[in-house]
């Protein structure tokens, strides 16, 4: 299982950890869509199971002993359940109330999938332990087109993603914030204020 993560314009601090990390734009329209780029497609940079890691996410123990208990045999994708909400519908809403993104999109996806938003379960998308075969491409490319079609915030869109191609989901107990595999941190920049022109350094 190959570890990488993206840090594109500085969003994060450097990292000394030693992982494959993607450092350069490929879309040259905004760095958010670069970063996601390189997280949803990746069968695209990474040819084998792979572990993305949020740029300010660490391993704190040795991949090679927790491979297997990460992603287990016969699971497509590993992931942690949203730790504070509990489905795509009240994603969509806090984004709405947060701003986080243009909100005539945000209802446009809700109006789209509305049957389903409260059915599918929401997952953060700081870590994700995948597989590399033809069922984990096909998620890969729908969850890319549903970010550029709806939001660039994937974890509103990756359970319906999952949902369309039926992947085995295997969820990673606790949370990333604290856990004994990772060491979660503060990111260098608010992405948000970042986007909207006003660089904001987190303390």
């Amino acid at each position: 299982m190959n570890p990488y993560t993206a840090n594109i314009g500085e969003y994060d601090y450097p990292r000394s950890d030693g992982i494959l990390c993607f450092q350069f734009g490929i879309t040259g329209t905004d760095t958010r869509y670069d970063a996601r780029m390189y997280k949803i497609l990746a069968h695209l940079f990474i040819r084998e199971p792979s572990l993305w890691l949020d740029a300010n996410i660490y391993l704190r123990a040795p991949l090679t002993e927790i491979a297997h208990e990460l992603l287990p045999l016969g699971y497509d994708i590993a992931l942690f359940q949203h730790p504070y909400r509990r489905n795509a519908l009240e994603e969509a809403c806090a984004m709405i109330e947060y701003q986080l993104e243009d909100t005539r999109r945000v209802f446009e996806f809700i109006k789209a999938y509305e049957p389903v938003l409260q059915r599918v379960p929401l997952y953060e998308t700081g870590v994700i332990a995948r597989a590399f075969n033809s069922d984990v491409a096909a998620f890969n490319e729908l969850w890319w087109r549903l970010v550029q079609r709806y939001s660039v915030r994937d974890q509103l869109t990756l359970p319906i993603a999952l949902d369309t191609v039926r992947l085995k989901v295997h969820i990673i107990r606790g949370n990333v914030r604290c856990h004994e595999w990772f060491e979660f941190n503060p990111h260098r920049l608010n992405r948000v204020e970042q986007h909207r022109g006003t660089v904001k350094l987190n303390p």
